[in-house]
């Protein structure tokens, strides 16, 4: 479990800060900040106040009271809460800027005149994939064209949208893998050869047999997925993932694997679900429906709690639902959705946090607005690279 901001003394951080720090102390508190992005927010913090507004922080007796100051600062900047009406299926949706927790410093770099948004054209992702056979041989996968292609005893075929496995009954002469490549701006979908479906979110990568033989079913992700995983008691359905092993039955989940991202999340909608080989031991853990298991790769942790399910699946059926999400991740999930970079000038606005649902497929320039209703930040374009200021 993440420590909270009373489980780490802030002398340490001061000194830190001041280079007065003890290597013991100095591990202690690095080992604090991997334990949790927002402890690491916290740090980052002081970090940013030390620099800017070293009144606060001048002496290590100011320390105690210094995280109060620092978010009665943040607070009196950005307190006003924003409601935010939009149209989703004929409803109308709430969005509501709500508080900062942590601070990021970010260089300004760029020296370019901006883009108005709606010059730049920013476009949802579309269904797109590259198929990579297993001799290596690659094939683009998009609505302009059908494919049908036939390897051991399975047929493979695209309609440009979706991908579909299907296994004749004479036998395999050998087990070959295939790979599903799903860049930035795209989505794609696949129903492998046991029927088990599965919904690929953009930057994912899924490697999987043509053809299930044997007394296993496995496959290989990075990135994010929801399986809906076909029953079959005599053959677990494994999926693996940085060494983190998912064993199912019949089950529907949503795993977030992304190699940029410190913790792989496991998000069981229903069924029973085990994983293994936690944090490179014997441990398993298992799952009910709701739950979520979240694995930090830095310090092998994992701890399981319940969720709202929909935060975390709702990209598949073409939302974004938010609830407290900050500035910055939301702008982490548009990046890899809309094939954009995004930078931040304005620290403060980094760790605004908003609750609320978006249509996936809207473009770009249509969510900007919604955004800056918050009247504590601008986002301009230089045409694909996008900044917060």
């Amino acid at each position: 479990m993440a420590k909270s901001k009373k489980d780490i003394n802030y002398l340490y951080i001061w000194k830190k800060l001041n280079g007065q720090i003890s290597d013991k102390e100095d591990e202690y508190l690095a080992n604090w900040r991997n334990e949790h992005e927002g402890n690491e927010h916290i740090f980052q913090m002081f970090a940013y106040f030390h620099k800017n507004k070293k009144s606060i922080l001048s002496k290590p007796v100011h320390v105690d009271s210094a995280y109060s100051k620092i978010q009665y600062a943040l607070k009196k900047k950005l307190r006003q809460k924003v409601y935010l009406r939009f149209g989703l299926a004929g409803a109308a949706v709430v969005l509501i800027g709500l508080i900062v927790s942590g601070i990021f410093s970010i260089s300004k770099k760029e020296v370019q005149q901006p883009i108005p948004i709606a010059e730049v054209n920013i476009l949802p992702g579309q269904k797109q994939a590259t198929l990579v056979l297993n001799d290596g041989s690659l094939h683009k996968l998009d609505d302009k064209k059908n494919l049908e292609i036939e390897e051991e005893n399975t047929v493979i075929r695209s309609s440009g949208k979706s991908l579909t496995y299907e296994t004749r009954k004479r036998k395999s002469k050998g087990n070959p893998y295939n790979t599903l490549i799903v860049p930035r701006g795209a989505e794609f979908f696949i129903t492998l050869s046991d029927s088990t479906k599965v919904w690929l979110n953009s930057e994912t990568t899924l490697r999987y047999p043509v053809s299930f033989s044997g007394k296993k079913r496995e496959v290989e992700l990075i990135g994010e997925a929801y399986f809906e995983v076909t029953e079959d008691a005599n053959r677990p359905f494994r999926v693996i993932s940085n060494d983190h092993v998912i064993q199912v039955l019949g089950t529907a989940f949503n795993l977030s694997s992304f190699e940029s991202q410190t913790n792989i999340r496991t998000t069981l909608v229903e069924g029973k679900i085990v994983i293994e080989n936690i944090g490179d031991t014997e441990l398993s853990l298992e799952l009910e429906p709701g739950q979520q298991a979240i694995f930090n790769k830095h310090n092998k942790n994992t701890y399981q709690h319940k969720v709202d399910v929909s935060l975390f699946t709702s990209w598949k059926d073409g939302r974004f639902k938010f609830k407290n999400a900050p500035l910055h991740q939301i702008m982490e999930t548009f990046s890899r959705w809309y094939a954009i970079d995004v930078t931040f000038e304005n620290e403060l606005a980094r760790d605004l946090e908003f609750t609320g649902v978006l249509k996936r497929h809207q473009n770009f320039e249509d969510i900007i607005p919604i955004l800056e209703r918050t009247n504590d930040l601008k986002i301009v374009a230089y045409e694909k690279k996008i900044v917060v200021k």
